[in-house]
């Protein structure tokens, strides 16, 4: 009997849900908020597999599920996911590593152009009917770019910074970055990185030891006048500290596609600096990540459906190797 999916998307209608119902896949395109947890568990307690965005898979909401084998992720991130928990229920997670990597770091590097120039101003001024007086901003060349974490998205923005003439810091709490491979300054810690660096871009997941570890503590060590880019989540960032930080000066600016809140309280002094400049998550949102999204959420559910390891699974020990890579779920319930 062909599995069934459920994709919790929000409007248009996707590639991915043809490509699973031309593969004979039973696909539920039923949108549910992601604050609603009732109907998100009502619903997965009906198919096989969840394809899920930003509703919360916490213990609770796990343990009260008994429907899916599989929870993919449609993103990289999933700090919306308790592993642990999902680990020990027996429910394999998959997530989508790298393939929006492009798309964020581009954004990134947006950011870090437009907080050197502030060109977004000359944009939306005439079109208010306004024009604005010559802002004189600052070159990237010759500046220090520190780069806190350096996965996949750090990676690709490194890439893109080397038409500038730059110095490149890097540092990752799991892995020290190749120097040579990727032309960066491996650093000894992130104090140093925060010390150092003009422009700091953060490149870190979102867990219990990151949440809000951007703090006065980092912010105090940057240079005056240097700027915060955060493409990775708004969580990262002791949001006060950083509003403080700005107010007194000690930062000349921030680019931020992420905030605390989603969406932000619009009376947040962040909106009412001219500094601070704001979009609306949407690093990962091209035409291009979405279909290298899509292609590996339907190869992962697949391979899944086959009795195969996808890759992509983040707990495989919930999986029982047997002959030939075949697999049965291991379930705690």
């Amino acid at each position: 009997m062909a599995l069934k999916v459920w994709l919790n998307f929000k409007g248009k209608k996707f590639w991915l849900t043809d490509k699973l119902e031309s593969a004979g896949f039973n696909v539920i395109t039923d949108y549910v908020p992601y604050v609603d947890s009732a109907s998100v568990i009502q619903i997965a307690n009906t198919v096989d597999v969840v394809v899920c965005t930003g509703e919360q898979w916490n213990r609770d909401n796990l343990e009260q599920i008994t429907g899916p084998k599989l929870i993919v992720r449609y993103g990289a991130g999933t700090d919306t996911i308790d592993l642990s928990a999902a680990t020990e229920l027996g429910i394999p997670v998959a997530n989508c590593p790298g393939v929006n990597a492009s798309s964020v770091a581009e954004l990134a590097l947006a950011h870090i152009l437009n907080c050197l120039r502030a060109f977004c101003y000359s944009v939306s001024g005439p079109k208010e009917g306004v024009w604005p007086r010559y802002i004189v901003g600052n070159e990237l060349d010759g500046k220090t770019v520190g780069l806190l974490g350096f996965g996949n998205i750090a990676k690709q923005l490194r890439r893109m910074l080397t038409g500038f003439k730059v110095r490149v810091l890097a540092y990752d709490s799991m892995m020290r970055p190749d120097e040579q491979k990727y032309n960066v300054v491996a650093v000894e810690s992130a104090e140093q990185l925060f010390r150092e660096s003009d422009i700091v871009s953060l490149h870190i997941p979102l867990n219990k030891e990151t949440k809000r570890s951007i703090n006065r503590k980092f912010f105090e060590l940057m240079k005056p006048g240097a700027f915060l880019i955060n493409t990775s989540r708004g969580a990262l960032i002791d949001e006060s500290d950083l509003i403080e930080a700005l107010q007194k000066g000690r930062l000349r600016g921030a680019g931020l596609d992420v905030t605390a809140s989603e969406p932000p309280h619009m009376d947040s002094p962040l909106f009412a600096m001219d500094n601070v400049y704001v979009t609306t998550h949407m690093a990962a949102y091209t035409q291009e990540a979405e279909l290298r999204t899509q292609s590996l959420v339907f190869d992962t559910i697949v391979s899944f459906s086959r009795g195969e390891v996808p890759p992509n699974v983040l707990n495989k020990i919930v999986l029982i190797g047997e002959e030939n890579g075949k697999i049965e779920t291991k379930t705690a319930k």
